[in-house]
This record gives structure tokens, sequence and C-alpha cells, in this order.
């Protein structure tokens, strides 16, 4: 194909060189491509989110006005600087004023969600692998076994609330966890940490300890 190599005339192609002021190529902040772990096969259709304010990274509305977006790690919170989604062959193309630290993420339904915390700009092709994600469910009771309701259940960045029952799931966890540790928290019980098998081999049962309340008295012998 000559000189100009299979990826970089692709990229040609799709439109993925711009030309600076002077007149020279210059690459967008990130050229990404989305491929599944078994086989390679592009993950076309995969939601890529970017989030988090590089030195370059304010954007304008149609009225002028700057509009700074919040800095956001996978699980946290707040609204990504852009979300894309990869084309037929896994492909995405970051917004040119994704400059700086990022976070980007990569997802698919049925996928554990990828993420890693890039520099922008950055030369070559960032490729994101997806594994088939694995379910948790579980169910978070006090010492009594009565159900603890609105508890947060929070798996590395994945997070779940019990619900009415004390119930939860987790349905995109990945497959490959070496510490899988579950940290619960809800209001008025000690945060528990549970270890549990990986992959799951049964719902999870987390117990929480409702927090001890001391009542002091101050006698004043005055």
């Amino acid at each position: 194909m000559g000189a100009c190599g299979r990826m970089l005339c692709g990229v040609l192609a799709a439109g993925w060189l711009t030309t600076g002021a002077a007149g020279q190529d210059s690459r967008p902040p990130l050229i990404g491509r989305v491929v599944y772990a078994d086989g390679g096969a592009p993950a076309a259709g995969a939601t890529v989110e970017i989030f988090g304010r590089g030195r370059a990274g304010v954007r304008r509305d149609e009225g002028g006005a700057e509009s700074r977006p919040t800095r956001r790690a996978p699980g946290g919170r707040g609204a990504p600087l852009a979300t894309l989604v990869a084309d037929d062959d896994g492909r995405f193309q970051a917004p040119e004023h994704a400059v700086g630290t990022m976070f980007v993420r990569a997802a698919k339904p049925g996928f554990a969600a990828t993420f890693r915390q890039l520099r922008l700009p950055r030369e070559g092709v960032e490729t994101f692998v997806l594994q088939r994600a694995v379910a948790l469910r579980g169910r978070v009771t006090d010492g009594d076994g009565a159900a603890v309701p609105g508890a947060l259940v929070t798996l590395t960045q994945l997070e779940a609330t019990t619900d009415a029952d004390g119930a939860f799931e987790i349905l995109d966890a990945p497959p490959d966890l070496e510490d899988a540790a579950l940290m619960t928290r809800a209001p008025g019980f000690a945060a528990a940490v549970t270890n549990v098998p990986w992959p799951p081999v049964a719902p999870a049962e987390v117990v929480l300890e409702r927090h001890h309340v001391l009542h002091v008295r101050v006698v004043d012998d005055d």
C-alpha cells in the first residue's frame, strides 16, 4: 500500500487528520479503537465517554459563553466532556478540545466497561478491549436479618443501591478481578467491607452493624 501504510491511509480516508493554520497535518487528541477480547473483532456501537477538564478543555455555547465540563473519574459524579460511538471498525475520534489529563471509558451492554487515564494528545491508536461482563447480586441486612434499603454498594468503580428488600445487582463487573471486595455504606450503620469469591458462585450476603449511640451527661458540681 506504499509508504502511507494501511492504518494511516484508513485514518486519512476517514478524515481523522486535520490541517493546522500553518498548513501542516496534526493529529486530533486521541484516535481510539474498541475491540472484543475474544478474537479482537471491532466492537461497533460501543459508547466512549471522556471525562475531565484539560488545560484547553473549554467549550463555548452558541452565544459565546464558556461552558466548562465537570471533572469526573468513571464511577464518580458529573457529566462527560464528550460522548462518542465507535464506528463499524470500532474506531472513534476524541474532540480537539479534549486536551490534558483525561479519563476515557469504553462500554457496551453485556460487557465490562474499561477505562484508563490518559494524557492527551497522544500519538498512535489507543485500543480498548472489552471483556464479557460478570453479574454480581446480593442482599444487605442488619444484625437482626432485616433488609437495609438505600445502602450504597461499591465494587471497584461500580456502584449499586439496594431496593426495599435490601437487594442489589451489579451487572457489568469485569471477569478478572484480583480483589473482589464490596464496600457497603448506609445511614445509621457502620461501613462494611465484604470479600466475595470471584467469579461469584452465589449471591453476596452483606451484614451491617448499627452505629452505637453513646449518651453522656455532664454534671456540674457547682
